[in-house]
């Protein structure tokens, strides 16, 4: 996907996203380009809504996902992967909304990601198979 919104001196990337039967992960970069002032990035502030439903972020015990710090100095980028409730990736419109805070001021990025356009289906959004559990484009 490689989609990036800058707002407030703060670079966040959605790089991918993947689909299973027991979550959804959704693949992010923070990027604190603020000279001198600290950002806070919650992941639990984070929501994905499909259709009339808004869902909510989860955790794996069996897999150690790298996680996003909560505080990102300026200049740090942070990398990391958000776990959700199981999302459907045969529905439409599907917008994900994540929130940092500068200086009490909080900053949203909202990405609207459309997962039956072709365009969307040849990168990075993939599908975790049941049966083999291998990860696949879809």
């Amino acid at each position: 996907m490689e989609e990036t919104q800058t707002k407030s001196g703060i670079k966040v990337t959605l790089h991918k996203i993947e689909f299973s039967d027991k979550n959804t992960r959704v693949y992010l970069t923070v990027d604190n380009n603020n000279k001198n002032t600290e950002i806070s990035f919650y992941d639990f502030n984070s929501k994905p809504i499909q259709g009339n439903r808004q869902f909510e972020t989860t955790t794996d015990y069996d897999v150690d996902y790298p996680e996003i710090e909560s505080d990102i100095p300026a200049g740090i980028v942070e990398v990391g992967v958000i776990l959700f409730e199981p999302l459907e990736y045969k529905k439409n419109n599907l917008i994900l909304q994540f929130e940092a805070s500068k200086n009490y001021e909080d900053v949203k990025f909202i990405f609207n990601v459309d997962l039956l356009s072709p365009k969307t289906r040849t990168r990075k959004v993939i599908r975790c198979d049941k049966r083999s559990r291998n990860n696949r484009k879809i």
